[in-house]
Parts: C-alpha cells; sequence; structure tokens
C-alpha cells in the first residue's frame, strides 16, 4: 500500500511538472547474483526568486530476467516510464557506454522527437584511465599466472567485458552517429580527439618495463604477484556468485567464525569505480571463512586460486593504498 501511495504521488507530481526530463538507466547486479535495472529521471524544478534546482528521482527498480539486449533494455525502460506516464515529456536519456546501450537507443521508437543519447562523462574518464595505465601492466607471465589471467578474463562480466579502447571508439562513432553533421562544436571536438591520438608518447613500452624490472627486485610485492592474487580473489567472487549452494555454506562458516557482516564477497568489475577496493575490503573481512570454505574439493575451486596468507596480506596493503 505505501509502495503504490509512493508511486501515485510521484506519477502526479511528473505528469503536472512543466520542462523536459531525462532519463537515467543503469544495470547492476546485487550482491546476492540479481541482475538489476535502475531507472533515474532528471529533472529542473524551480525555486522561489526563479533558481532552478536540478533534482534527480528514481522511478523503479527491475529484476532483469533475460539476456541484457539493447531491445530487451529499451521495452524495459517504456514500461516504466509508460507507468509513470511521462512518456512524451522525455528529452534524452543518460547512460554508460557499454554496447548494447546504443541498439537500446535506437529501440525506443514509442518516445517522440529525434533520438538524444548522452553518455556518462564518469563512465568515460574511467575507461580513458585504463587505456593509460594499461602499459604499466605488461609483465613476463609465468605459465601459472598466464592460465590465471586466461580463466580470469574468458570468466570476466560479459555485458562489461569490452576492451576499454573498443568502448572508446566506439564511442566516438556513435557520437558522430547521433549527433547532427552541422555542429561546429563537436566536428571541432572530434579534430582534438584525433589530434591527441596522433601525439607521440614520451616513454616507450621498453623504457616503461626496464624500469618496472629495476623497482621490483626490491619490492615486497612484484606487478605479477599482485596479478596472480587479483586473480584468486575475482575466482572467489564468481565461484561463490554463481553456486547458491556454495554461498549458503560460505555465509555459515563466516557465522561460525564470526567474520563481520557483509558474509559476501564483491565482484570486481574494471568499469565500475571502486569495485576492486570494495572487492578486497571483503576478501579481508572473511578471510578466516575462505581459508576453510576453498579446502572442501565439492565446491570446485582450482589449487591455483585458493587464497594464501600472503594474498590476504597484498589485500591489505592494497587497500591501504586505494583508500582515499
Amino acid at each position: 500500500m505505501l509502495y503504490t501511495a509512493v508511486q501515485d504521488t510521484l506519477r502526479k507530481t511528473l505528469i503536472n511538472h512543466n520542462g523536459v526530463m531525462y532519463i537515467g538507466a543503469n544495470g547492476w547486479q546485487s550482491p546476492n547474483g540479481f541482475d538489476i535495472l535502475g531507472v533515474i529521471i532528471y529533472c529542473l524544478v524551480e525555486l522561489a526568486g526563479g533558481k532552478f534546482k536540478l533534482e534527480a528521482m528514481l522511478l523503479d527498480f527491475v529484476r532483469l530476467a533475460k539476456s541484457h539486449t539493447g531491445k530487451y533494455l529499451a521495452d524495459t525502460i517504456c514500461v516504466v516510464v509508460e507507468k509513470f506516464q511521462i512518456q512524451n515529456k522525455i528529452c534524452g536519456i543518460v547512460t554508460d557506454n557499454a554496447s548494447n546501450n546504443p541498439v537500446m537507443v535506437s529501440e525506443l521508437k514509442k518516445f517522440k522527437g529525434d533520438q538524444h543519447w548522452i553518455q556518462c562523462y564518469a563512465h568515460i574518464l574511467n575507461l580513458i584511465a585504463q587505456s593509460i595505465l594499461r602499459p604499466f601492466g605488461k609483465v613476463k607471465k609465468s605459465s601459472t599466472s598466464k592460465a590465471i589471467e586466461e580463466d580470469d578474463e574468458l570468466s570476466s562480466d560479459k555485458s562489461e567485458g569490452e576492451e576499454a579502447e573498443d568502448q572508446i571508439c566506439r564511442f566516438d562513432n556513435d557520437v558522430t552517429h547521433l549527433t547532427h553533421s552541422g555542429d561546429e562544436d563537436d566536428t571541432r571536438n572530434d579534430v582534438r580527439l584525433k589530434s591527441a591520438n596522433i601525439l607521440e608518447p614520451e616513454l616507450t613500452l621498453e623504457d616503461i618495463n626496464n624500469l618496472s624490472d629495476k623497482d621490483e627486485e626490491n619490492d615486497l610485492y612484484t606487478t605479477s604477484m599482485c596479478k596472480q592474487s587479483l586473480a584468486k580473489f575475482r575466482a572467489v567472487a564468481r565461484k561463490l556468485c554463481k553456486s547458491p549452494n556454495s554461498k549458503m555454506e560460505f555465509v555459515e562458516l563466516c557465522r561460525e567464525m564470526e567474520c563481520k557482516k557483509p558474509h559476501s564477497i564483491y565482484q570486481d568489475v574494471h568499469t565500475r569505480w571502486n569495485s576492486t577496493l570494495d572487492q578486497l575490503v571483503s576478501i579481508v573481512r572473511c578471510h578466516k571463512a575462505i581459508t576453510v570454505w576453498q579446502k572442501d574439493k565439492k565446491h570446485g575451486l582450482d589449487c591455483k586460486y585458493q587464497i594464501l596468507h600472503v594474498d590476504i596480506q597484498l589485500a591489505k596493503h592494497l587497500i591501504s593504498i586505494l583508500q582515499v
């Protein structure tokens, strides 16, 4: 009753609102493994004295039951928007740069007017930062670390598993496709982006690798060790996410060993802010239960992914670095 009453009040407010609105949408996976689509409405509200305030109001959380195709996401958003009777007031949609979003925007045919898709600026900055930092992570791979990384890549989240460069390139192409060709500002921005791409780097990859090799001789942890430990943490998180029975036993172990709540290991997805830090904190919080849980062969965790004491120590040090 309360939920319905709140929705009715919000519906009346939005229907009576004068002005355009923008929809924000993003998919997420909850700690217990459910895929959720959040839909938010953005609009300007006039205050006293002729001032305006940007307000963001949550419209709905929808549990996704199918593959996250662009058409399925478009149909889901249409259902939410039509429920609040604001389908004729939507000026644009704000999302991240995932590959299914351009299809979703093109499928929103029920909305009036031209397509107006705004990519999330923070998400694009994250992709750019990944591309810049990627050369600094290149190290010589042993057979063990190579196998761990290959398994990690194959098991990564499919909806967010694209390379950063590919997403950025597609963003550039999509902007060109969705905007008017006569927009001089966009043309100048494209020229600046293309000019930036042809600048020669001041350091070569060989220089970077030589510096890394010298530094690692005196480091407590090497880049290779960090990569292997992080791959182990991701493997444990995926195993718990995909196996409800294993998750139930893990939670029980956490209770027995008096681990702090929540009794879950967060997923680390490279396009989500702070997800690596969240995962490291959860690993340290539940490490006593993990040590016991991973020894049981029925959970199917390969020996190369089992977490050791040195991995926990590394996680603690990384937390101190990543916490700001």
